[in-house]
Parts: C-alpha cells; sequence; structure tokens
C-alpha cells in the first residue's frame, strides 16, 4: 500500500479508495534488500465482476457472450528508480503464468491511464477495447485493454529468455523468463497454496 499510494499519489491519483476496495485479490509483491519495490494485483472474473465493470460493464459482457474467461491486472506500480525491464516483465510473467496456466483464464484486462496505454500495447501486445473515461476511483482517465493469453504464450515461446537476443524485437517478452525457468517457476506456483 505505500509504494502504491507513493507512486500514484505523486501523479495527483486519489489513492484511498483504490487501497480500500482492493481486498480479495492476490498480489504480487517484489523485493529488493527487504524493501518493496513492485507490486502488480490480479483478479478474476466472478458473481460480483471486476472492478473494470464500474466503467466497462458493457465491453466485458462481450467478452463474457463470447465465452471467455477473464482476469484484471491492477494496481502495478514500480518504485520509479528501479529502471528494470526484467522486472516488468518477472511480474507480468509470473500473473500470466498463475492466471493462464494455473486458472486456466483466457484473457486480462487492464485500466491504464492513456499515457501509458501506448507502453502496453507496443511492449505487450494489448489492444484498446474501452474508449478514454474517467476512473471514480481515482479521479483520473482510464481506457481498458486486453491481451489474449494464447497470444502471450507465444510471445514467451518465441522470445522468452533472450534479451539481449532477439534482434528487431522491441516487445518486452526477450525478457520474461526462458522455458526451463517458466517451468520451474509454474511447479512452484502449483505447489503454493494460493
Amino acid at each position: 500500500n505505500q509504494l502504491l499510494n507513493k507512486m500514484y499519489s505523486w501523479r495527483g491519483y486519489d489513492t484511498r479508495k483504490i487501497l480500500e476496495l482492493d481486498t480479495g485479490r492476490i498480489t504480487l509483491i517484489a523485493y529488493s534488500n527487504e524493501e518493496a519495490v513492485g507490486t502488480l494485483s490480479i483478479g478474476s472474473d466472478s458473481s460480483k465482476g471486476l472492478f473494470a465493470d464500474e466503467l466497462y460493464h458493457e465491453e466485458l459482457n462481450v467478452l463474457r457472450a463470447q465465452g471467455r474467461s477473464i482476469s484484471e491486472f491492477r494496481n502495478f506500480a514500480v518504485e520509479a528508480r528501479i529502471k528494470s525491464m526484467r522486472l516488468l516483465a518477472s511480474m507480468i510473467h509470473i500473473t500470466y503464468l498463475y492466471l493462464y496456466r494455473i486458472l486456466n483464464h483466457s484473457d486480462g484486462v487492464f485500466e491504464v491511464n492513456p499515457r501509458h496505454a501506448v507502453f502496453y500495447e507496443k511492449k505487450l501486445g494489448f489492444t484498446r477495447i474501452g474508449p478514454e473515461r474517467i476512473c471514480p476511483r481515482v479521479n483520473a482517465p482510464a481506457v481498458l485493454l486486453r491481451n489474449h493469453f494464447p497470444y502471450m504464450a507465444e510471445q514467451i515461446k518465441k522470445f522468452g529468455g533472450l534479451t539481449g537476443n532477439a534482434p528487431g524485437d522491441k516487445s518486452l517478452y526477450p525478457y520474461f523468463f526462458s522455458q526451463a525457468e517458466e517451468t520451474a517457476i509454474l511447479a512452484r506456483l502449483r505447489n503454493c497454496s494460493i
């Protein structure tokens, strides 16, 4: 919560509501020397819906009507002084493994500020499925992005673990884990009592 408050409030976002509302979700926290330097929460669609339903209920219902199993990424923050593509990729890769390979979800959605949308589109292949709206939880503009997990699986298989050795590829996928690392992490996730 301290990291989220620090990274979101300096941009003028109201963090009180997101910190209160984010119960019942799983949060991945990255540490460096016992200090939290990154956080990413995930949630599965349920009878209560997703947080994104508040602004994008119609768009999400289109995915549901197609039989897609949806999950959402939330509260992604990395300490500003940490300039690590590997950290970003690792956090996203681990959440992908849990959502896709363990829970068998087909799609992940992410409400982001429009100024960050291009990063996720270019670096991870997300697509916009919802127009810009004001998110009342943080009192800031948001767009809804979607990524189809089988697409991510293809990119990880093709580029994962190739940091610096994927000429011409400017995505984040070469910073993802290699297939051997993914297999080991997946085994550990399956043994966790999440």
